[in-house]
């Protein structure tokens, strides 16, 4: 299953601690929200969106393009997509795409994706994109996996 979620990429926040004179809390800054509420709503779209979560060993692949800043747009700059070094760490975007996967009940549980690629671009140059319509925004590839019968060999196989 191909999803593209339009906007900027949010990555999951994670856990903030806090004291208070003799209390001490944890909180969630929660600002990944929107975009989780995106990803859910892109992944129910989707024809291949099936009626169960999804069991078994999962391949998530994700491209996460995120906005060009100004000074990268100068003509020496390159003109298509290259990797974006910066923040939001790649770890925390992928765990905030997971967890809107879990939540759009297409999966059980994050834990159950165990192979694929991460990888976060810059959006080419405004009018330089090759597919026509170019922004900030996330592409994922979902595949469920072949379970493993035989042995390890077997374990890396994708079903058709």
């Amino acid at each position: 299953m191909f999803v593209t979620v339009w906007g900027i990429p949010k990555a999951q926040p994670r856990a903030r601690a806090y004291r208070k004179g003799a209390h001490a809390a944890v909180y969630d800054p929660g600002t990944a929200a929107d975009w989780k509420r995106q990803i859910i709503l892109a992944v129910r779209a989707e024809p291949g969106f099936a009626t169960a979560p999804w069991s078994g060993p999962i391949r998530l692949d994700l491209w996460f393009f995120m906005p060009r800043p100004k000074r990268l747009c100068r003509k020496r700059d390159p003109d298509g997509s290259f990797p974006c070094p910066g923040r939001p760490d790649r770890d925390n975007l992928e765990k905030a795409v997971m967890d809107a996967l879990v939540d759009a009940e297409l999966l059980l549980d994050d834990a159950q994706v165990c192979a694929g690629e991460v990888w976060k671009l810059y959006v080419p140059k405004p009018g330089k994109g090759v597919f026509g319509r170019e922004g900030p925004r996330a592409t994922m590839e979902i595949k469920q996996m072949a379970v493993a019968v035989t042995g390890a060999a077997d374990a890396g196989k994708e079903e058709a």
